[in-house]
């Protein structure tokens, strides 16, 4: 399902939206609304229910350069292939990008050499790592290392595998109706985009440069996504739509969120440093 500009005034201008649930990402959330996903997701971060994932001590020396290299060509590589241009034309740009990524692995790590908690996250000494720019502009995805702040249910797998298809507004909509909020902490994980960081924080990494997008990741959600749709059909089934009971609205918003908490889960398993697009399965 599209998601047109109509469809996103039909999904936040509603007194639902006005309650909380929200089941898309739209730029006039990132106002410290509760759909304002990074927000959500920078404040639970600091809880220590995640920030054991962040907050190792580390040291400069541990991070393997030469991988790191490799990490740069691959890169350099797939943004090539973007490019669509022959090798030869595209020689210059590349060496540029070659040269950037260096410095780019030289600069994140260099702080390390001073202080091993230089990548903290709600570290006293480092109160602007990982804050959201809309909220601090010294803040912003590159401090202390270029990160991400990942849906763990990714808003187009909602839209294909629950809006998807005969009636998916009414499903979606029915979505909103158990006030589920895809932009809540609980659904979002921050990722690191490099590799070399991924590898010493024990952490998959979100798309990497070159790479635009997650489609196995998402497709990977795909059951899971249709068995909480074949949950909405028998709602709408029931001749009562916009009427949930108490027992429909906590199971509907109950199975997103396990789902989200299962994610984490197996985002956590993963080998370190790959790809969260590696995942095939869940």
């Amino acid at each position: 399902m599209a998601q047109s500009a109509e469809h996103i005034t039909q999904m936040t201008k509603n007194d639902l939206h006005d309650k909380g649930a929200c089941i898309l990402r739209h730029e006039s959330a990132r106002k410290s609304s509760p759909c304002d996903y990074q927000w959500n997701g920078y404040q639970l971060s600091k809880t220590a229910a995640r920030s054991g994932m962040y907050n190792k001590p580390l040291r400069r020396s541990w991070i393997d350069r030469d991988k790191a290299d490799r990490d740069i060509f691959e890169a350099a590589t797939r943004k090539e292939k973007r490019s669509g241009e022959t090798s030869g034309e595209f020689g210059l740009r590349l060496r540029d990008f070659v040269k950037k990524y260096r410095l780019s692995v030289r600069y994140t790590s260099r702080v390390l050499e001073r202080d091993p908690k230089a990548w903290f996250i709600g570290e006293p000494t480092h109160p602007k790592n990982f804050v959201p720019m809309a909220h601090d502009p010294e803040g912003g995805m590159h401090r202390p290392y270029y990160h991400n702040w990942h849906h763990m249910i990714p808003n187009g797998a909602i839209n294909e595998y629950i809006g998807g298809g005969p009636d998916g507004a009414k499903r979606l909509f029915l979505l909103m109706t158990s006030l589920y909020n895809m932009n809540c902490g609980q659904n979002i994980v921050l990722l690191p985009k490099e590799s070399f960081v991924g590898r010493v924080l024990g952490l998959p990494i979100h798309c990497p440069y070159g790479q635009m997008s997650h489609p196995t990741y998402s497709q990977a959600c795909e059951k899971h996504l249709r068995r909480i749709a074949a949950q909405l059909k028998k709602v709408l089934a029931s001749g009562n739509p916009h009427k949930l009971n108490d027992e429909n609205v906590t199971q509907i918003k109950k199975a997103m969120n396990l789902l989200s908490d299962k994610l984490l889960a197996t985002l956590k398993a993963m080998p370190p440093g790959v790809s969260l697009d590696e995942l095939e399965s869940i």
